[in-house]
This record gives C-alpha cells, structure tokens and sequence, in this order.
C-alpha cells in the first residue's frame, strides 16, 4: 500500500519524468527494492495505472471533501486523523519540517460508531 501512494505521488509531483504507470514502478522498484518488483499486486499496479491515466497525464487540482477510513472492530471509540505535508528547511536546522494542514482533534468527528466498518472525516 505504501508503494502504491509512493508512486502516485512520483507521477503527480514529476509528471514530465515518469511517461507511464509502469516507468514510475520500474523507478520505485530499483530504488526501494534490492529484487523484485515493489508493486506485485494485480489491483494495486490497476490503481497506480488509473492515477497515471487521470491525474498526471492532466495535471488538476482537485478539493478533497472529506477521506472514509475503513477499520475492523476497535476497542476504540474515536480516531484522530492528522494530514500534514513536509516543507523544506527548518529553524532547527533540519532538511524538512512537518506542518499540519488539517487535524481533527477538537472537532467532532472520527467517531467511531458500533457496528460500522468505516469513519468518515468531511473537511469545512
């Protein structure tokens, strides 16, 4: 799964490097691992493919309204979710720093209701 939102990230951040799906996976492939393709899944190279073919091919911005989170049964009754991006440079010295978009916390939201197999987050 990490593989798959690597490569789409590749072909949305550098979309005049990466031509295809499969040169992007080629790519993470030789950087990522010492054998073998880092995508084997059928679905997965499907999605990558479908990201290519929509998003990098005509480059948009789109407005995310809201992410469902699908879980198996938790001992929990709330989820959090946190959405930062990484921005270069830092006062400390580092090479990138995180900096928080959007969070959930304080909100009411990422409830986590009995018997539902999902929790939705709906962006204002």
């Amino acid at each position: 799964r990490t593989a798959v939102m690597a490569c789409a990230y590749l072909l949305y951040r550098w979309p005049s490097e990466f031509g295809t799906a499969t040169e992007v996976m080629d790519y993470f492939a030789h950087r990522r691992m010492r054998t073998g393709p880092a995508v084997k899944e059928p679905s997965q190279r499907r999605w990558i493919s479908y990201f290519s073919q929509r998003f990098a091919a005509h480059p948009q911005t789109v407005k995310l309204t809201k992410v469902v989170i699908p879980h198996a049964p938790l001992r929990m009754h709330k989820l959090r979710l946190v959405i930062q991006i990484l921005m270069p440079g830092s006062s400390k010295g580092n090479s990138v720093r995180e900096e928080v978009v959007w969070t959930s916390k304080g909100k009411a939201q990422g409830l986590v209701s009995p018997g539902e197999s999902y929790v939705v987050f709906s962006f204002d």
